[in-house]
């Protein structure tokens, strides 16, 4: 038996109120896909995330490990956080995305005694075809992380989310590139061989399943599913949101989680009886005693497509790798010294895993929430792309010539352009220079142009490749403004030197 070893981080919070453990989804970190949600939570509860081996600065696992194993390890890593908090209490609320999300299955099956109640957001009891894990371990041990960030991207959030929070989306996709390639397959090796579906009636814990109505790889049929299978299930599906509901859609997530945690119920008890539940608290169903109670999140178009049922194509959730350590890296609030209480304990450091991007609102001006990035961040990853683009001479000449009237100018381009639409995920360098390109030439911005080509040689473009833009652009913007831009180009590859 392999059990990874689980590291963690304080997301907010702190020890003197009641724990909510959360997981992550494979190729994320908890800190990139729980924060913002965190955010909303600390005021009421103590939210501890861990990572997935070889996830957010976590070791790899050096051995293939199955998700029951790999939620041994993090029962170990939960019973080293309780130790460290001290107190009698030595159980915890649990929220997983995912793979997380199975996981937290596993512990409900495994460990009954340690689980107050669990939210199982974007998951199953199976998730996606042994086959398809297999072929994306594969694909990732040959060419790194980098060979699922577009697909990941699709799969991962709802049409328009990225254009609405970009550093959200940023983090997340970072985090996915920043992923030991080995630890990413072994987790997807993981998910390959598991499939509790036949298991769901062993739960006894109140279990909120939350879809994202947009989830392709994990739909609101997989959650409803899982939520007429456990005892005390109820399902809920939020509109808008794909894969990644926490960092999606944090302030509705929060509050579902606010509301399905806040009954203490009654401690787990491994013994407790498994009869069909009599009440409507939290947890139980308010539908017909046959299925759980499922709601639509508010604003859902009743047109919305739901996809395929469970299992239609390989999952697309973000982090699981096979090496648990028991860190937890706290915030401000939580205790700094050695774990007081037997067992493995947690170690408490300063937390360095938390994304300042890694807060997102659910609507349109997202990352507006506590944990958004301020106005002088964006200002700074703004002026750190422009560097990189147009280079330092052209930077600190613009920077040297600004005065008190072109200050606001030169602060709103580079916030706006570099800061905000530079940085986007959606695509790389090189072809947001043709594009660039493309537009100076159509518009007629000539002193730009040149500069925009030594822009693109700078970001990895090759002369005949901004010839086939210019002669491109000849077809669609006009063959003058095409010559002109030929000119230009010339001078400026025959200049000396690095562009």
């Amino acid at each position: 038996m392999t059990v990874p070893r689980i590291t963690g981080v304080e997301l907010a919070g702190g020890p003197d109120r009641p724990l909510l453990l959360a997981g992550p989804s494979l190729g994320t970190s908890a800190a990139a896909l729980w924060s913002a949600a965190a955010d909303r939570l600390g005021d009421a509860f103590h939210v501890v995330g861990w990572n997935l081996p070889g996830h957010g600065g976590a070791p790899a696992a050096d051995a293939p490990f199955t998700v029951e194993e790999l939620a041994r390890g993090v029962l170990g890593f939960a019973r080293g956080v309780t130790a460290a908090r001290g107190g009698a209490d030595r159980s915890f609320r649990y929220a997983g995305v995912s793979l997380g999300g199975a996981v937290g299955l596993h512990l409900l099956l495994d460990a009954p005694e340690a689980v107050r109640s669990a939210a199982l957001l974007c998951t199953g009891a199976r998730i996606g075809e042994p086959g398809a894990w297999r072929e994306r371990a594969a694909t990732v041990r040959a060419s790194g992380t980098a060979a699922v960030v577009e697909g990941s991207a699709r799969r991962w959030f709802a049409p328009g989310f990225a254009g609405r929070a970009p550093a959200t989306a940023a983090a997340l996709l970072h985090a996915l590139r920043d992923t030991d390639a080995g630890g990413y397959a072994l987790a997807c090796g993981a998910l390959a061989g598991f499939d509790v579906r036949e298991r769901l009636g062993e739960v006894t814990a109140p279990v909120l399943a939350v879809a994202g109505a947009r989830d392709g790889a994990t739909p609101p049929a997989s959650l409803e599913a899982l939520a007429r299978g456990v005892r005390r299930g109820r399902a809920e599906v939020l509109a808008g949101v794909a894969h990644l509901a926490p960092a999606e859609a944090p302030d509705r997530v929060a509050a579902l989680l606010r509301a399905h945690f806040a009954d203490p119920g009654s401690p787990p008890d491994a013994s407790r009886a498994v009869g069909p539940p009599t009440g409507t608290g939290v947890g139980a169903p308010t539908a017909p005693p046959s299925g759980p109670h499922t709601r639509r999140g508010s604003g859902e178009d009743p047109d919305e497509d739901f996809a395929a049922g469970p299992g239609t194509g390989p999952p697309t959730d973000p982090g699981a790798d096979g090496n648990l350590d028991t860190d937890i890296h706290p915030g401000a609030g939580a205790p700094t010294g050695p774990p007081t209480g037997p067992g493995t304990g947690a170690r408490l450091a300063p937390d360095t895993g938390r994304h300042p991007g890694a807060s997102a609102g659910d609507g349109p001006g997202a990352d507006t929430g506590p944990g958004a990035l301020t106005q002088e961040q964006v200002h700074t990853a703004g002026m750190a792309v422009r560097r990189e683009v147009l280079g330092d001479a052209h930077v600190d000449r613009a920077v040297a010539a600004t005065t008190d009237f072109t200050a606001g100018f030169q602060d709103f381009i580079t916030r706006y352009a570099w800061g905000t639409v530079w940085t986007r995920p959606g695509l790389d360098r090189r072809s947001r220079s043709m594009i660039t390109l493309t537009a100076l030439i159509a518009r007629g911005h000539h002193e730009e142009f040149a500069m925009h080509v030594r822009a693109a040689l700078r970001n990895g473009l090759t002369a005949a490749e901004i010839e086939e833009v210019v002669l491109q652009s000849a077809v669609y913007c006009g063959v003058p403004d095409a010559n002109t831009a030929f000119r230009i180009a010339q001078r400026v590859l025959s200049e000396p030197g690095p562009a």
